[in-house]
């Protein structure tokens, strides 16, 4: 059963998750939820009441307040079950269906300018069903949408929903997203290693271990534009994704690659900048000064990663 719709959105656009037992789902997608609300996103979920009682548990945990983002409509319920009994009465996902039951509303929530943070149970439902094509087909659905409205999208499947299927069935789902949470355990990379708890000195304790290191290393060059970099990515761990983090400092021939990973799924996004902006800065400034950059999941969270090089050296003047 091979799908035609291919996840061609980025690393952090459309992830799936295979959770073991019900703590993990609502730890992961109650926090996906609260860090697209502390991002300033609307965070959209298509779940059973259940789960939403678990997920706004999480979500204050973090700091935020559902009741008040329910009343601002940042924080949008739908009713998971309702979407799936409607919109697969023949097997396969009705599109007009689809359209008014998801669709439109996140029309409407794309209005506003925020981005949205979309966790979808509505797949899982359908699958634990047996309806495993009408499932398929929404997730190629919801791919589709991504070209006409901005959002990040978590769907989740309970790991022994696979079992009754050949691997094909997970090779499906695989194909349809852009990553798997629970791939891999953290920043693995050679080099040096520190790890921090998230705190008002990481940032300084981070610069330290770059300049200690790339002196170390003799790569003198490097170290103040290092220095600044993960000053930067260390303070937006902290305040946007308040989770511990891993910096990984690796080298390969003239190129310092720094990975930092944290326990956030939220995207890192460049923001437009004007002279008297007090943050934002930190992305802006990775583009500008770094050979190459990105950002994948790893782990139950993401890893941003830059490179750096010692800039050519000036050629002679022609004579």
């Amino acid at each position: 059963m091979r799908t035609e719709t291919k996840a061609e959105n980025g690393p952090l656009d459309h992830l799936v998750q295979f959770y073991q037992d019900e703590s993990d789902l609502h730890r992961v997608v109650g926090r996906y939820l609260a860090d697209g609300l502390h991002a300033g996103g609307i965070a959209i979920a298509a779940t059973t009441p259940a789960n939403e009682q678990a997920f706004e548990g999480v979500i204050r945990e973090r700091g935020e307040d559902p009741d008040s983002a329910r009343g601002t409509e940042r924080l949008v319920v739908l009713d998971a079950a309702e979407i799936a009994s409607r919109a697969a009465l023949s097997g396969v996902v009705d599109a007009h269906l689809f359209d008014a039951a998801v669709a439109e509303p996140l029309r409407r929530a794309a209005e506003s300018g925020r981005r949205l943070f979309i966790f979808g149970e509505i797949v899982a439902l359908l699958w634990d069903a047996g309806q495993v094509v009408a499932a398929i087909d929404l997730e190629e659905r919801w791919n589709r949408l991504r070209a006409e409205i901005d959002f990040s999208l978590l769907c989740s499947y309970p790991a022994g929903a696979l079992d009754a299927h050949d691997d094909s069935a997970f090779a499906d789902l695989r194909h349809l997203h852009s990553a798997v949470l629970g791939a891999g355990p953290g920043p693995a990379a050679p080099g040096e290693v520190l790890r921090l708890s998230s705190s008002l000195s990481a940032p300084k304790q981070a610069r330290a271990f770059m300049t200690k290191t790339l002196a170390a290393w003799g790569r003198g060059d490097l170290i103040e534009d290092a220095a600044l970099l993960i000053t930067e990515l260390t303070a937006n761990v902290v305040v946007h994704a308040r989770s511990d983090l891993t910096i990984a400092i690796s080298r390969r021939d003239a190129v310092v690659r720094i990975a930092v990973h944290d326990e956030s799924l939220i995207s890192p996004l460049p923001r437009g900048l004007v002279p008297t902006s007090l943050s934002g800065r930190g992305l802006v400034l990775v583009e500008a000064m770094a050979v190459a950059w990105g950002s994948e999941v790893v782990g139950e969270g993401k890893t941003v990663w830059v490179e750096l090089a010692a800039p050519a050296a000036p050629r002679p003047p022609a004579l």
